[in-house]
């Protein structure tokens, strides 16, 4: 029975490769030497459709020679796996981004024979790092701005300091000039009232002389009357 059990599960040997391959949620495409696809699995052939025969930049990316920086030639030429970054279009004509894993293949003896394709569709994370580099784009633009008006308003902020500045030496000049006025003012006041006070007592002065003189002139006169008075009754005696 436990033999029986045993023998009845299926092995690895004995499900065909391919149907693992369909199953599979990348894309798996083998070409050989000449860049004909020998090879699609069921991801493949829904999203490009069944293009064995064709060649593989002319399937995938509709070119009509081999792909600048191709990682198929790349891995024919060194034996190596590389990964590339690649564009396709699709059955449905939309551009795609897919991440490529090329991979040399060999037969028993060593010689090369083909090569395999292992595809990822990488297109929303393409998109979302183009959107990452466009905002890093936007936002280094808007830091430059940001830097310029700072700038901007920094030089403003040095010009209102200056002009503050001299604001306040031309405050503080107009001050010292309103005190000097206010002492001239102060000192003219003075002036003026003393010079005032002279030419009160200078007039003063002149009018007690005025008074002296009309006094004196009338004692003058009355004398001369008197002698004249005298000197007539004189002559006539």
């Amino acid at each position: 029975d436990g033999t029986s059990r045993s023998t009845s599960r299926p092995t690895v040997t004995a499900i065909d490769y391919r149907e693992i391959l369909d199953v599979m949620t990348d894309g798996i495409t083998v070409q050989d030497l000449d860049f004909n696809v020998i090879y699609q699995n069921r991801m493949m052939r829904e999203a490009f459709g069944i293009r064995l025969g064709e060649k593989c930049y002319a399937a995938y990316e509709r070119r009509g020679k081999v792909c600048e920086a191709c990682g198929i030639q790349k891995a024919f030429q060194t034996g190596q796996a590389n990964v590339v970054l690649r564009t396709g279009v699709l059955v449905s004509g939309r551009l795609t981004s897919w991440e490529n894993c090329c991979i040399p293949l060999f037969d028993k003896e060593g010689k090369l024979v083909a090569g395999m394709e292992v595809c990822r569709d990488v297109t929303s994370r393409v998109s979302l790092e183009q959107e990452v580099r466009e905002r890093n784009l936007q936002l280094g633009r808007m830091n430059d701005q940001l830097e310029r008006r700072t700038a901007e308003l920094q030089e403003a902020l040095r010009q209102r300091e200056i002009m503050e500045e001299n604001l306040k030496k031309e405050m503080d000049r107009r001050a010292r000039l309103e005190q000097e006025l206010r002492v001239a003012n102060q000192s003219l006041e003075e002036r003026v009232t003393a010079r005032t006070v002279e030419l009160r007592d200078a007039n003063k002065h002149l009018l007690q002389e005025i008074d002296d003189r009309k006094r004196t002139e009338e004692s003058l006169r009355q004398a001369e009357q008197k002698f004249r008075a005298v000197f007539d009754q004189t002559f006539q005696f």
